[in-house]
C-alpha cells in the first residue's frame, strides 16, 4: 500500500503517467486537471498522493497532487454505484473544493454535467455524502460553535464541504470561531476558513 510516490514524471498522457523512482516506473491514473499542472512543472520531482485499487486480477494506482483531492476521491468511491473511474472523472471535471460546494448546495445540475454522472447518481452523491456520512459531525460542530456564531444554513453547508475536503473537526471549529458567518455565502465561508487554516 502506497501513501505517496515522489519522483520524475514520465510518459504523460491524457489521464495517465509514469512516475520514475529509483529506476522503477509506476503507472498512475490521474485527473486530467492534474496532468495540465504536471506538464507546467517541467522536468522536476513531483509528489503524488496515492490510492491503491486492488481487484481480484488487477491493481491500479490513482494519484493526486494534493491531499484534498485524495480525500474527496476516497469519499466518492464509498457512494453506492461509484467506482474509481467515475470518481476520477468527477475530479477531472471539477476541483475538490467545487465538488464539496456542489454537494453542500445540493447542486445536481452541475454534477450531471460530468460525463457518466446522471441525475440518480448525482442524487446519491449528495444524499450519501451530505446526509449519511457527515450528519453527526455537523451536529457536533454546531454545538461547539453556537456560542460565537448563530447557526445558519450557509455555515452548516460550509462545514460539510470542509469535512468532505478532509479537514478535522477541531481545525474547522478553530477557523470558524474567528469569523462572523451570519451574512456570508457558502463559498465565502469556505474560502475564508481555508485561508485561516492554511496560514497556521
Amino acid at each position: 500500500m502506497f501513501a505517496y510516490l515522489r519522483g520524475k514524471a514520465e510518459q504523460i498522457e491524457k489521464d495517465k503517467m509514469v512516475i520514475g523512482i529509483n529506476n522503477i516506473g509506476y503507472l498512475v491514473t490521474i485527473p486530467e486537471g492534474d496532468v495540465e499542472k504536471i506538464l507546467k512543472m517541467g522536468d522536476t520531482e513531483i509528489t503524488l498522493q496515492i490510492y491503491t485499487d486492488i481487484k481480484e486480477n488487477d491493481i491500479n494506482l490513482y494519484g493526486f497532487l494534493d491531499k484534498e483531492s485524495l480525500s474527496v476521491f476516497t469519499k466518492l468511491i464509498k457512494v453506492s454505484g461509484i467506482g474509481c473511474k467515475v470518481a476520477k472523472a468527477i475530479l477531472s471535471f471539477m476541483n475538490p473544493k467545487d465538488v464539496c460546494i456542489a454537494i453542500a448546495n445540493e447542486d445536481t445540475a452541475i454534477l450531471t454535467k460530468i460525463p457518466g454522472v446522471g441525475p440518480k447518481m448525482a442524487g446519491r452523491i449528495i444524499l450519501e455524502l451530505k446526509d449519511k456520512i457527515l450528519k453527526e459531525d455537523i451536529k457536533d460542530m454546531k454545538v461547539t460553535l453556537k456560542t460565537k456564531n448563530k447557526t445558519n444554513t450557509s455555515q452548516s453547508e460550509a462545514i460539510l464541504a470542509l469535512k468532505v475536503l478532509g479537514y478535522q473537526q477541531n481545525q474547522i471549529v478553530e477557523a470558524l470561531e474567528e469569523m462572523d458567518t451570519s451574512n456570508m455565502k457558502v463559498e465565502e465561508i469556505i474560502k475564508k476558513a481555508l485561508s485561516n487554516m492554511n496560514r497556521k
